[in-house]
């Protein structure tokens, strides 16, 4: 389960929701489900059956919780430099914005995509997603956990901080 500002769950519903499912939405509260379930509406999702506020309902019922790993510009520079054995620095924007610069021996594949795209990743090698800021690589991070891959982590800034750095990018 990944926390989403409303902008974010508007933006990747579309792609990361089944249309043909029912959805039911856990939210801090009545206000802020009411506020993801008219999000959804708007954009064609409209059999939410319900939701679940704060964390109670969730942790009554056993439903598994995943935690994500965060990685800062440090260590994803020294993995560059040195990369583990496996390692995919998975680097998930819209392809016009990894091709106006990206890091070194990262591998594309957009975020939207990433559920048919993790096909081609070894689920037992280590991953890190990156993006622009960390948003959109932790929602891919969630997407690779659902696939059952075993080693997965965030580069938590992304590409802002990696810039920030002064790191080179190709």
């Amino acid at each position: 389960m990944v926390k989403l500002r409303s902008s974010i769950r508007g933006a990747f519903a579309g792609w990361l929701l089944p249309g043909d499912k029912p959805v039911l939405l856990v939210a801090r509260d009545d206000d802020q489900a009411v506020d993801a379930a008219t999000t959804l509406q708007r954009i064609g999702f409209d059999n939410v059956s319900g939701f679940v506020s704060g964390a109670m309902p969730v942790a009554v019922q056993n439903g598994p919780l995943d935690t994500l790993d965060f990685v800062d510009t440090e260590t994803v520079a020294a993995r560059v430099d040195n990369p583990p054995a496996g390692w995919t620095l998975l680097d998930v924007r819209a392809i016009d914005e990894y091709e106006s610069g990206h890091i070194k021996d990262s591998k594309h594949a957009y975020v939207g995509k990433l559920p048919d795209a993790a096909s081609d990743l070894d689920p037992d090698k280590p991953v890190t997603t990156m993006c622009g800021s960390g948003a959109r690589a932790t929602i891919a991070a969630s997407q690779l956990l659902r696939k059952r891959f075993s080693n997965v982590d965030v580069y938590i800034g992304s590409m802002k901080a990696w810039s920030a750095a002064g790191n080179a990018i190709e």
